[in-house]
């Protein structure tokens, strides 16, 4: 398992939503479904949702999940989710992920 999420993150780029697809899809296909539902929270989403909108700077995992009280893995796993559905925007950097809203039309980059 631990060779499906080295070998994809050492070659993949977040940022398109296609990459973070084969992302989750790789988590699918090692542990299943069921540990990916507990990612698709509506109330979590929101709290996300506002402490980005707080969040002058893009965030990383470990800043969500300090903020919101709770695990780095539970926060990895439903930031990745919100990318995939388009609520947050993912990017890799160098040294990890990071998350920030989508940017609206006729903003700079």
């Amino acid at each position: 398992m631990l060779n499906v999420y080295s070998h994809f993150l050492t070659y993949a780029s977040f940022r398109d939503t296609t990459s973070v697809w084969r992302f989750m899809f790789a988590i699918y296909l090692v542990r299943g479904v069921s540990s990916l539902q507990k990612f698709d929270n509506k109330k979590v989403e929101a709290q996300v949702i506002e402490l980005l909108e707080r969040t002058p700077t893009a965030v990383s995992i470990d800043y969500v999940a300090h903020h919101l009280e709770m695990s780095w893995s539970t926060s990895r796993g439903l930031l990745l989710n919100m990318a995939l559905k388009g609520l947050v925007e993912a990017e890799k950097t160098t040294k990890s992920l990071i998350f920030r809203l989508p940017k609206k039309d006729g903003e700079e980059k």
